[in-house]
């Protein structure tokens, strides 16, 4: 089960499926709100459990019992959640760039500035945040600011800033699954010291 980051979807996953596809059945999920997934209405409760309990109903409709996760960033999560709530329910946690959470960044000023520029305009000024620019194909950085550009500013701003106040670090010592962590070089959104203390 693929699980991607925030203002994101499950098409950010293309280049890996071939090759995991090998081995494993591959579930691709867009998460609520975003990619192709229906945008929430805003007084609609929403939590990361909420997300959770979305990913618990997928796999139930497709008669998944215990699955793999690989997380990106907000994806990892949702991952977290589940190991930690319904162990039953992963075999094993694979983390991109995921921290227990984002109360130990500065993820919360995003979001005015994103709400006064929009998402493509917000991602472009920081992708320098997310990719070596110097050696990535310049039609890739388009292709993701583009992607990310079709999710629902007001959506994302409350997505974005309710994960701002998630902290799951005193948690995470219950998940008991195997966990890959795989954490960025350099460390721009948070602070790189919280995956030794992960």
């Amino acid at each position: 089960l693929l699980l991607h980051a925030a203002i994101g979807s499950s098409r950010r996953w293309y280049s890996m499926v071939p090759a995991l596809s090998r081995h494993h059945r591959i579930i691709r999920m867009d998460l609520r709100g975003h990619g192709a997934s229906d945008v929430p209405d805003p007084s609609s409760p929403f939590s990361l459990a909420r997300l959770a309990k979305d990913t618990l109903t997928l796999m139930d409709e497709l008669g998944l019992g215990k699955v793999h996760i690989l997380g990106n960033s907000a994806g990892g999560y949702v991952g977290q959640r589940l190991a930690i709530d319904n162990p039953e329910r992963v075999k094993s946690l694979v983390l991109y760039g995921s921290t227990p959470g984002l109360t130990r960044s500065q993820v919360s000023t995003w979001v005015p500035h994103m709400g006064a520029i929009g998402i493509r305009p917000f991602l472009a000024e920081t992708i320098s945040d997310r990719f070596p620019v110097d050696a990535v194909d310049p039609r890739f950085v388009e292709w993701f600011l583009d992607e990310a550009a079709n999710n629902d500013l007001p959506f994302i701003q409350r997505f974005v800033g309710h994960m701002s106040t998630v902290d799951m670090m005193e948690e995470i010592r219950a998940i008991r699954c195997p966990v890959l962590m795989i954490a960025p070089g350099a460390e721009p959104v948070g602070h790189a010291s919280t995956y030794e203390d992960m």
